[in-house]
This record gives C-alpha cells, structure tokens and sequence, in this order.
C-alpha cells in the first residue's frame, strides 16, 4: 500500500508540473502575442473610452476617444474636439483596461491621413486653435487656408469661438502663417 501511495504522489506531482508548464507556455504565448500589437491597435480597443493624452506641447487633454485616423486620433470633451497626432503624444492613459487589445484597427478608424483631416478642416472653413511642439507653448488660431504636401497654411485671425482665449493672450495676430505638419501636436475646434 506503501508503494501505492509513493506512486499516486508522484503522479500527481508530475500532473502539477505539466499543469505549470502549460500555463507558463500559455503566458509566454500570451506576452508575445502582445509584443506584435501595434499603439493603434491598442488606442482602438480604448475607442469611446475616456482617455487621457499628454502632448509634446506639454499639454495634458482629457476626452472620450471619438477617432483613429492614419497617424492621428480625435478626443471629444463635450466642448471641443481635439485633433491629434500620434507622432505628438508623448503618452496616454485610459480610466477602462482594454479587454480585448488586438482588435480590428479597419473597423474603428479611418483611412485618411493628418493632412487629409486639416483639408476636410479647410473645406469647411472651421475655426481652429493650432497648438504647436516649441519649447514654450505656442498656439494659433484662425482657419486653415491651405493645405500642403507636409505643411498646413493658417490665416490667423481671433476666432469667435476663442475670444476668451484670444482677450487672455492679449494679442490679435494676423496674416498668413505656414506649419509644418510634423510641427502641429493639436487642432482643437468648438463644437
């Protein structure tokens, strides 16, 4: 009985050991499926979540995550929309863990681009505030004249929708002004 009982302890111990092995197989699988999901992917399982995204202007926004496009998302406050591009995040955060992280990015975002999104802005004449990456925090408003290859033209001129804005800057600044499109880390308009 002796030896009955030394046998169905060393099955169970080996039953233990190939439970562990799996399950440190299945987390391993797990960690690198993981490594292959993309910041898109992972921003478009967070779609219509509360998020929170720092810029390289030093800005802190804070929204529910509208849109993904090529290259940029879009957080609404209630207030305003904000139009930002990935190359200007330095990080982000959400209020909701993703239960699923590798989602389909085609279904959630749209195909156009940072350019296409400041054309679409142009073609409606709507007012905007250019926030821009510099060592101080630089920002405009006015409307977007022009689009180009990689630069945006601004006709700057105090918007209604930022005249709080405009009176606390103290400054009404016009003309024409051409940005960089690599230099843009947000276009927020007023809904």
């Amino acid at each position: 009985m002796r030896m009955q009982r030394l046998f169905r302890d060393l099955d169970i111990q080996f039953e233990a050991e190939q439970l562990r092995a799996l399950e440190n197989q299945a987390q391993r699988r797990a960690r690198m499926e993981y490594m292959a999901v993309t910041m898109r992917e992972r921003c478009a399982a967070q779609h219509g979540s509360r998020v929170k995204v720092n810029g390289t202007d030093g800005m802190v926004r804070e929204g529910y995550l509208e849109a993904i496009g090529q290259g940029w998302i879009q957080i609404s406050t209630g207030r305003e929309n904000i139009l930002i591009p990935e190359s200007s995040i330095l990080w982000w955060e959400s209020e909701s863990q993703a239960a699923e992280v590798k989602v389909d990015v085609q279904a959630r975002a749209y195909r156009f681009s940072m350019s296409d999104a400041c054309y679409a802005l142009m073609m409606a004449q709507e007012p905007v505030r250019l926030s821009c990456a510099s060592p101080v925090n630089t920002m405009f408003e006015g409307v977007i004249a022009r689009v180009g290859a990689d630069f945006i033209e601004m006709a700057l001129a105090p918007c209604e929708p930022y005249s709080a804005y405009s009176n606390a800057l103290a400054y009404k600044e016009r003309g024409v002004r051409i940005i960089p499109t690599s230099r843009i880390c947000a276009i927020v308009t007023v809904n």
